[in-house]
């Protein structure tokens, strides 16, 4: 009987979510979900991922509901975030444990990874909107850009271990995802990963999309500039802006013509030969460049 304990914290969440009045019961619900994470080991995170499909149920429990409405205070969506971090952190230890001696790879395919990214930073959003109707002039509290930073650095390392290729759609707009590294800005870690993280996603573009991936782009390319001297994030700081920048100018073929950028790109070159396949894609942006090319 002890098994359909979590099943029914789970249930009992989803039955009190909708409730204005039960915010305090989502917190210890949140609470003790992570508490079964962090002390039951890989048994507990066995059950609740694998049998109980936890993931899912993280991003599904807001896939449809306004975001602002079921976390309207920013403890309660921090500590949300939280517990999708402890979650995706539980099923990367997961993978680890299984090693190679497992044939059911596809049980822990990280198929959950981009719903997953799009409820982070939907409730980061919502929970800003809701700042800046209040008055605020700080739609990003330190606290929640922390945790969903936190949150999304770990989806984006669960992927980074999965072997499977992601044939994912996008959720998450170019927009959205602009705006959230604009807001971030000022936080230079935090900016790292979250830039990491939203360039390893498949971002929704539209026709109305070109100012959002100029900002983007510009942002990307800048912090590409500005940060050069860890070793160890090199890969990440390089190639996957790089990458992503190149896929939004071929979205948005006007990028091609701006100065800033075609500026930015050529600054960049020096840094691009000095990872593992980064000349290669550097050399995707001559198209671009044309004759200027020194």
């Amino acid at each position: 009987s002890q098994h359909h304990v979590p099943e029914l914290i789970m249930s009992s969440f989803d039955s009190l979510v909708d409730n204005p009045d039960t915010k305090s019961e989502l917190y210890l619900t949140i609470d003790v979900i992570e508490t079964l994470l962090q002390s039951g080991g890989t048994r507990a995170a066995n059950h609740l991922i694998k049998r109980q499909g936890l993931l899912s149920w993280l991003h599904g429990t807001v896939s449809w509901r306004n975001t602002s409405s079921v976390f309207p205070y920013e403890a309660l969506r921090c500590r949300f975030q939280k517990l999708v971090a402890t979650a995706v952190d539980s099923y990367r230890c997961m993978r680890h444990a299984r090693g190679d001696d497992t044939d059911d790879d596809d049980a822990l395919e990280f198929y959950e990874k981009v719903p997953l990214a799009n409820a982070v930073i939907r409730i980061c959003l919502d929970g800003a909107d809701t700042t800046e109707n209040s008055g605020s002039s700080n739609a990003f509290s330190p606290s929640l850009l922390e945790n969903t930073c936190d949150a999304l650095w770990a989806i984006h390392l669960a992927d980074k271990q999965s072997q499977f290729a992601s044939t994912s759609s996008g959720s998450t707009s170019i927009h959205d995802a602009s705006y959230l590294l604009e807001k971030s800005v000022c936080h230079m870690e935090i900016f790292g990963k979250l830039l990491a993280s939203m360039c390893d996603l498949p971002l929704v573009t539209n026709e109305t999309g070109v100012p959002s991936a100029k900002l983007f782009c510009e942002l990307a390319l800048g912090f590409v500039l500005e940060t050069t001297r860890e070793a160890e994030v090199q890969s990440c700081t390089i190639l996957l802006p790089l990458k992503k920048v190149s896929e939004l100018m071929k979205r948005y073929s006007c990028l091609g013509n701006d100065a800033k950028i075609l500026s930015q790109v050529m600054k960049c070159r020096h840094l691009a030969i000095t990872v593992v396949g980064g000349i290669e894609v550097w050399e995707g942006f001559l198209p671009y460049l044309g004759g200027n090319i020194p």
